[in-house]
Order: structure tokens, then sequence, then C-alpha cells
């Protein structure tokens, strides 16, 4: 109704972008010419009048079923130089890192034509902020045809994997876990020709711990097992790692179907550089995991109350002497 709308109220009004901006009523009309637009605004700190319906006004005096719900999406930029919104659009992060992009990468680039073609970088703007920071030569064809290009312009499923995952939020917690024994992966090493290696109970708890914490919101577990017939995963995520032997994993049992290599019938000269091996590893691997995942870990977990316990905690005082924060195990 836009009798109920005076000179001079202020509302909020549909722009061309379909967002509402605040603006001011400056004319209502009553002409049947004007039945389907018949309120006009000035968008508030701008020149631009247009005229509107009821259904493009949003304002407490109009009716509900008059008034229409602001629609979904972002204002573009053009919309923005001539309106100014109440809150700022949610800053779209880009598919492409500028940073990661690097004199020499092959992709492919959008042309003239709108096409993508195979390019290589050849130069790139230290300025940032520049629109078209990245020069691409097409590959095949002189440097006469060098052109730049915006991170807009790029396809290139590497790029966009790479700052995807650097993009992705840190874990508020990251677990080390080091295991007594394997986990059920195949058994790649000494001819067993993949099949699948038996896990005895404390091995399938490791990994069923290691699942389970990763799958935690804000929680992000590694792992390291032995074992004497498992190579190391191959998968390119992989966030475990196998402390590989070349002979059966030590138990303590006197009789078990699981293992023949026992702890007490090794001498000091062998229990030695065993542990030794695993403290060198466990450090190592640590490191490795932090680096990858860009943080430090918050806490660990020794399976077993034997030889892991013992690595650990050696670990642990390793990192402090080196000034890195005591974390619980």
């Amino acid at each position: 109704m836009a009798a109920n709308l005076d000179v001079g109220m202020r509302l909020h009004a549909k722009y061309s972008d379909g967002e509402f901006y605040p603006a001011t009523v400056v004319q209502v009309s009553e002409s049947k010419n004007r039945a389907k637009a018949p309120v006009k605004v000035n968008f508030t700190g701008y020149d631009e009048e247009k005229w509107c319906s009821l259904d493009n006004l949003k304002s407490k005096k109009l009716p509900k079923s008059e008034a229409a719900a602001a629609p979904k999406g972002k204002a573009t930029a053009k919309a923005k130089a001539k309106a100014k919104p109440k809150a700022k659009a949610k800053v779209k992060v880009p598919e492409i890192d500028i940073a990661l992009v690097k004199k020499g990468m092959k992709f492919q680039a959008k042309a003239d034509d709108g096409k993508f073609y195979a390019a290589q970088v050849v130069e790139l703007k230290k300025k940032k902020g520049d629109a078209k920071p990245v020069k691409v030569n097409w590959v095949g064809y002189t440097s006469a045809s060098d052109v730049w290009v915006g991170v807009d312009e790029i396809r290139c499923k590497k790029l966009k994997d790479m700052t995807a995952e650097q993009n992705k939020p840190k874990a508020r917690t990251m677990i080390f876990q080091l295991g007594t024994n394997n986990w059920q992966r195949p058994m790649t090493k000494n001819d067993k020709g993949g099949e699948l290696e038996f896990a005895p109970g404390s091995g399938v708890l490791h990994e069923a711990h290691h699942n389970a914490y990763n799958a935690m919101k804000g929680v992000k577990s590694w792992s390291m097992y032995p074992s004497q017939n498992q190579g190391q995963p191959t998968e390119k995520n992989a966030d475990y790692k196998v402390f590989e032997l070349d002979h059966p994993i030590p138990i303590c049992e006197s009789a078990s179907p699981n293992s023949s290599k026992r702890w007490h019938a090794m001498d000091d000269a062998e229990f030695g550089a065993y542990v030794a091996r695993l403290e060198t590893e466990v450090y190592e691997y640590m490191k490795d995991c932090e680096k990858k995942a860009g943080q430090k870990f918050t806490c660990c977990i020794a399976h077993h109350s034997f030889i892991n316990p013992l690595v650990v905690s050696r670990v642990l005082k390793k990192r402090v002497a080196e000034g890195l924060p005591k974390i619980p195990l």
C-alpha cells in the first residue's frame, strides 16, 4: 500500500543486483501509469533515483505480504559502487592462491576468445592487488603473443588442490600415536603378494582409535606402528607410517601365535639399537607431520606400557630441550 509511505521516509529498496539497500522515499505516485512502480526512492549516499514496486521495498509500514524478503546472493562490484550495502558481503576465498603460482609452471589459461589453452608462466608481478599478475606464454607460440592473466583466468587442478589444502581449518587437537602391533593392511614385502596381514587386537584397537579421532571435528591423529611385512603407505595424504622391521614384532608373552620374537631374548646391544632407531624415527616423523599440518602436536598416545612410553617420553624431552612446549603423554 503506497498510501502507507510518506516522502522522506527511510526504508530499504531493491537495486538491479537483487540486493536491498538503504533508501529514502522522494515521491509517491497515485497515477495509473505508475501503478506497477508507484514509489520513487533515492539510494542513501548516492544521486541515483529509481521508481520501485511495493514488493521491491522493505519497511515496517508495509504489510509483510507486500514487503519482499531479500533474495540470496552477493552484490556485484558494479552495484556496490552505486549503492553501499548495510553490511559487507562475505569475502569470497579465491580458488587459486596467487602466492602458489611460480615461474615456469604450466597450466591452462583463458585467451581473448574465452577458451582455455596450454600456457606457461614467464613472469610474475610483485605488487599485490594487481588484477592480472601472471604473464604467460602460449605453448608453441612466440613471446609476441604473451599476455597477462588473473587468477580467475587460470585453470589448474593442482593449484586449486594446493589452495584448498592451505585454506583448511587447522585442528585444535593434534595427536601422535605410537602402536605396538601392526594394522591390517596389505603385505607388500617378503613375497607376501599383497595379502592382508593379520592384526592382533592391539593393532586393531590402535587403528580404530586413529580413525575415530580423525572423524572428530577439530582433531587430527597421526600414527606409527611396526611391521615386518608391510611397506610404507602409498596414499597421497597418508597420516600413518610403518616402523619397518627385518624380523617379527617383539612381544612379551612366553607363548603366542602372533610372533616368535621375544623382548627377553634380545641382548643389550640389540635391545638398545631397536629402541634408538625407534626413537629416531618417531622424532623425525613427528617433525614431518608438523611440517605437513602446519602446526605442533598437542598430545601423544603410547599404546602398551613397555617400550612405547619410554620412546615417546624421550622424544618429548628432546623436543622440550629444543624449545617446544611440554605436551601430555
